[in-house]
């Protein structure tokens, strides 16, 4: 028996604006860190503030709340040398678009919920890069 390779055909259809990668970044929200407030792209570059700890715990609180199971923070998981690079990881009941339409702190002009620029979202059965940094 032959196994099909290949995504499914919703995901292929999808493909185009799913694998836009940081297109759901916000790279102008106004971070506070310590001593000062930046752009969510220079937040990148500094250890996380309470700010963006606080709204990462949030989404992971709600993960938790829904049943999302392995929640989990990860930091400078790409290893750019960037300590304010978040992601939240976890399987199970929710997609990355439904999370970030929930926790939006703006949108794209395609309508796209976006997040700041310093946290990406990945769920590990779903194929989605818009919560991914860009390459």
């Amino acid at each position: 028996m032959a196994r099909r390779v290949g995504l499914p055909e919703h995901i292929r259809a999808q493909l185009t604006f799913r694998a836009s990668a940081g297109s759901g970044h916000d790279a102008d929200y106004p971070t506070a860190v310590p001593g000062r407030t930046v752009p969510a792209s220079d937040a990148l570059l500094v250890s996380p503030s309470e700010q963006m700890l606080d709204y990462a715990r949030s989404i992971v609180r709600h993960l938790q709340q829904i049943g999302a199971q392995n929640v989990s923070i990860g930091f400078d998981l790409r290893g750019k040398g960037n300590p304010g690079a978040m992601t939240i990881l976890w399987s199970g009941v929710t997609s990355p678009a439904d999370l970030a339409a929930t926790f939006a702190v703006s949108t794209a002009e395609d309508g796209t919920p976006r997040l700041p620029a310093w946290l990406s979202l990945r769920a590990d059965h779903e194929f989605d890069l818009r919560w991914q940094p860009a390459y």
